[in-house]
């Protein structure tokens, strides 16, 4: 079968082996695989009854590049299977990118830009960076509000995306303090990126001093027209500043997908197009970050269904919701929307029936995500 996938030009990335098996042990057929040139660069991992013990080095020997034993757990499995499928790059995707590659796609008026990413969340952070970077832009990220402050203390930037709900600061405490030690001349468009489109959002952007907002998730042209709309071009004077009395709102509306369809493809295909030559691919490293992060969030907000904690609910449920929906999990986003509604009322024990269906789609997805992974490592293989 490895060898049919091969000759088709359809080579599979991993193969999961059992050691013990009758007629050829997994011991022999990973020799043998790793010995035909058209099967070599599959990935091995031993899923097997028989625990490893110390000095068994034959498994390593054959050219196995991991070890589980059964029965196994579902989160050692997917950490087991993430590590392989993304960890190994080739010599080519380790080169360095020329700087001009990155920026063939920028208009003048990013080309070179400085941005400053104010983002908790690291699927959005890393999604947002990319599409910044493609568009030629030198962004800098920060994780929290108060990072957000110093840095502007420290740095000079073009403009300013915001995360507007993060812990400890948010992105409106933030922005009011930079506001606050800048001179009118130093004037730094802000940008709110919030995924919360409740009534009462835009003239709260506006009043912490916001010039405009994107409601997440957004695309990259909507970025793009949003940098051409603020970044100022170079032949013009970058303080002749004139906001608007209100931001305006570009709105983002996630595609309708068949009930059946567990994710968006149209989403997973915009994070495919942010894809740079010789980097290492774009959409394994954010199925990986959500796939490691999501087990924790989830937990967090188990734990505030015991102890009432309606903020770190509301906090948490809206972190999740936005990275959900960068991955095309619209079911999973809307369970979580209904989680940030229940945070946000403070009505605490309507979230208790929510976590099983939360639990069960969360399932659903993360094999979905890892059945994505399998598959863009066979077409990149």
């Amino acid at each position: 079968m490895l060898q049919e996938a091969a000759a088709n030009g359809k080579p599979y990335g991993l193969a999961i082996l059992d050691r013990m098996m009758p007629g050829m042990d997994g011991i022999t057929l990973a020799r043998k695989i790793k010995a035909d040139p058209e099967t070599a660069d599959t990935r091995l991992l031993m899923y097997s009854a028989l625990h490893e013990e110390a000095g068994d080095t034959d498994w390593r020997e054959a050219g196995i590049q991991a070890y589980l034993s059964k029965p196994a757990r579902l989160k050692d499995l997917r950490h087991q299977v993430l590590s392989l499928l993304t960890n190994k790059l080739s010599i080519f995707d380790q080169a360095k990118i020329l700087p001009a590659e990155t920026v063939k796609v920028a208009t003048i008026t990013q080309s070179g830009s400085r941005i400053l990413l104010v983002e908790d969340n690291e699927v959005n952070q890393t999604v947002a960076r990319n599409m910044l970077e493609k568009l030629g832009c030198r962004v800098n990220v920060a994780a929290q509000g108060h990072l957000a402050v110093e840095s502007v203390k420290k740095n000079s930037y073009d403009l300013i995306l915001m995360d507007c709900h993060m812990p400890e600061m948010d992105g409106f405490e933030a922005t009011k303090k930079i506001r606050h030690q800048e001179s009118d001349a130093s004037h730094v468009p802000i940008i709110a990126l919030t995924a919360d489109v409740q009534k009462g959002t835009q003239e709260q952007c506006h009043a912490a001093g916001m010039d405009d907002y994107l409601s997440k998730p957004f695309e990259q042209e909507t970025l793009r027209g949003v940098l051409e709309k603020w970044l100022p071009i170079k032949q013009t004077n970058p303080t002749d500043h004139n906001p608007p009395a209100t931001p305006t709102q570009t709105e983002y509306t996630p595609a309708q997908t068949d009930e059946a369809e567990l994710l968006d493809q149209r989403a997973l295909d915009k994070i495919r197009a942010l894809q740079r030559p010789g980097a290492p691919d774009i959409l394994s490293k954010i199925i990986g970050i959500y796939l490691n992060t999501t087990p924790g969030l989830m937990e967090k907000m188990k734990d505030t269904a015991v102890n009432g904690d309606a903020d770190v609910l509301y906090q948490t449920a809206h972190s999740l919701k936005s990275s959900s929906a960068n991955l095309g999990a619209m079911q999973l986003t809307a369970i979580c929307k209904e989680l940030e509604a229940i945070g946000r009322e403070g009505k605490i024990q309507k979230a208790q029936p929510l976590m099983e269906s939360l639990k069960i789609e969360y399932q659903k997805v993360e094999m979905e995500l890892l059945a994505n992974l399998v598959k863009t490592d066979e077409l990149s293989a």
